[in-house]
């Protein structure tokens, strides 16, 4: 009897913390909703009582749990009151990241892309741990890159592209455990399995300085992309993170085209992954030769050189490779033979 009674009160004590921490989820999202200034696709009919907070549009729940795991308001064109400050953004759709989704602690998978976001990636934001998915694209942002997303032992894919961010890479990001793993990566475009995809993309923004050699522990990479950046700062020392980054044996995407990479491609870029298909350095300051064993990565589709300093003639090996689409030579500071392939 008293075993029974045991078990049926910890049955009510475990149903009344799971319901404690669902209106934890709910009144998180019902404060986000509050804050709603514009709704021109009408994302929010469904967020009223008449439905679970589960089946809310862009909202994702653990079927075992009921605690939200994703949050999608991607190009909703949303914009609502500042929730730092407390004042309506003066943009046609924006306003700064609500620092209210902590509450949401099981999170997995936050995209807020497209929607005229402005000022700095949260502080509150480092509650959710469990994140493995973060995608900020093609927002407003500034400021920098915080340290503490170096903390998310869970982050797989992290997109925060297309925005106005600014100072350098954390080299706190090398502790991203989950892109540590050499396990096979998942290329499933699925928004459901988007969070097995191992990807870091900083491009379009204003970061400067030198790209952490620390990303070279990432060894389940599959895509790195720092385009039209302002890094490297024209040291010669700039390309020398590429020495680390053959350690990222499942690299399928290199680029750093349009930054301000200088001195001479180290002979490491020929060590790097075999499985790389693409490969964008166009748009700097990269001078010598290009190493003749580019050729040895055998799964090239796309090569991007254009508009560098480089001299001499282009390897023949390049000719070799069958999958490789015609590559850009077009050097803007060239000196020596002609750099034109014949196809």
């Amino acid at each position: 009897m008293g075993l029974l009674l045991y078990f049926q009160l910890s049955v009510i004590v475990l149903s009344i913390a799971i319901s404690g921490l669902e209106s934890t989820d709910q009144l998180a999202l019902q404060d986000f909703k509050s804050r709603i200034t514009e709704d021109p696709l009408h994302v929010m009919a469904s967020w009223n009582h008449s439905f679970h907070y589960c089946n809310w549009t862009g909202v994702t729940c653990s079927p075992s749990y009921v605690r939200v795991t994703i949050l999608d308001l991607s190009s909703r064109k949303l914009s609502w009151h500042h929730t730092a400050i407390h004042w309506q953004s003066q943009l046609p759709n924006g306003g700064k990241i609500p620092t209210n989704l902590s509450y949401c602690k099981e999170i997995r998978v936050l995209v807020l892309r497209a929607n005229g976001l402005v000022g700095k990636i949260v502080d509150q934001l480092s509650s959710l741990s469990k994140l493995n998915f973060l995608r900020p694209k093609r927002n407003s942002l500034t400021g920098g890159i915080p340290n503490w997303i170096g903390n998310f032992s869970s982050l797989r894919y992290l997109d925060i592209s297309s925005n106005s961010l600014q100072g350098p890479i954390p080299q706190d990001l090398g502790r991203l455990m989950s892109l540590e793993s050499t396990a096979s990566p998942d290329l499933s475009v699925s928004l459901a399995n988007a969070s097995r995809r191992r990807v870091i993309d900083f491009s379009q923004n204003k970061l400067i300085g030198d790209v952490p050699t620390s990303l070279g522990k990432l060894k389940s990479l599959i895509r790195l992309n720092f385009e039209v950046n302002r890094l490297g700062r024209g040291s010669h020392e700039g390309l020398k993170f590429l020495d680390f980054l053959t350690n990222c044996t499942n690299l399928i995407v290199l680029s750093f085209a349009a930054n301000y990479f200088n001195g001479e491609l180290p002979y490491s870029i020929t060590n790097l992954s075999t499985v790389v298909e693409i490969l964008s350095l166009g748009d700097n300051r990269i001078h010598g030769t290009l190493p003749a064993g580019v050729g040895s990565l055998i799964n090239l589709t796309q090569l991007g050189m254009e508009r560098n300093c480089l001299n001499g003639s282009t390897p023949e090996a390049i000719g070799k490779l069958n999958g490789l689409e015609r590559p850009l030579f077009e050097w803007k500071c060239f000196f020596g033979e002609d750099t034109t392939l014949h196809w």
